[in-house]
């Protein structure tokens, strides 16, 4: 299923970004949603943040040969590198 994303940055100071991205549908027989909010900061060098949060992951189908729904929800922590494409 092909899922429609949104990605919303809000940076209050110069080291810090609010991050709420996602991507998610809803259909007749089914849902699916993957959503993280959370924050990144600088670390270390160029282009290496800091990114921690909360992440959703949701969704699942309802046809004749199968119910099946999935709830998963859990803290987030990790390294984000963006490359610099001069």
């Amino acid at each position: 299923m092909p899922l429609l994303s949104f990605n919303l940055n809000y940076s209050p100071k110069e080291k810090l970004s609010l991050v709420l991205k996602g991507d998610g549908l809803v259909g007749p027989v089914g849902r699916a949603e993957d959503i993280f909010a959370g924050i990144y900061h600088p670390v270390w060098k160029e282009g290496l943040q800091l990114k921690a949060g909360y992440r959703l992951i949701e969704g699942g189908a309802d046809v004749d040969q199968v119910y099946n729904f999935a709830y998963i929800h859990f803290a987030s922590l990790g390294l984000v590198y963006d490359f610099p494409f001069d």
